[in-house]
């Protein structure tokens, strides 16, 4: 779902919960009372809703223009199936149908009925599934992890706190 609005300022509600994740990390309750954490941790969180958000759309626009075009065609053949003036016209085409299977004119109407449920639940279930892309593996390193990682660096050396390439060390945070 593609949000339409966010705020960039934490709310006590945000920070509520961004206290629940820190979950008695000593190195990031130390520099809990600093606003810069929350309002950090929030940008990083509206970072990765904007990949999302961005991932979404681009992935489900073809599908979504095929699935609609797929439900107005089921519709479509459900709306024939059940029309009164085209019903001699199709009683016509099943007696052809009859003739080239060898079925009876029972077999033939049941045929027709269950195409009808077949068709109905077809469309059901097109209804019901979200078109995504599932025929490309993910990159190797994705952007959405990347910019997430730039800007928990950007908010940690804000902090005080020195990173180097595989972590992170403990410094005086500062207070200013």
């Amino acid at each position: 779902m593609v949000r339409t609005e966010f705020h960039l300022e934490p709310t006590e509600g945000d920070i509520r919960e961004m206290r629940e994740a820190l979950d008695g990390d000593e190195i990031f309750l130390k520099v809990a009372e600093d606003k810069k954490l929350f309002a950090g941790m929030l940008e990083i969180k509206r970072i990765v809703e904007l990949y999302d958000d961005v991932a979404e759309l681009s992935e489900t626009t073809k599908r979504t223009a095929y699935a609609r075009k797929l439900q107005a065609r089921l519709e479509g053949v459900i709306e024939i199936l059940n029309q009164g003036e085209g019903s001699a016209h199709l009683l016509q085409a099943m007696a052809r149908m009859r003739d080239m299977r060898g079925l009876t004119s029972n077999e033939v109407a049941q045929r027709v009925a269950d195409l009808e449920i077949d068709v109905r639940d077809l469309l059901r279930g097109s209804k019901q599934a979200r078109p995504r892309k599932k025929d490309l593996p993910p990159p190797t390193r994705p952007p959405k992890a990347l910019a997430e990682v730039e800007r928990m660096v950007e908010l940690l050396q804000s902090l005080g706190v020195e990173v180097g390439v595989t972590g992170g060390r403990k410094a005086a945070p500062r207070r200013g």
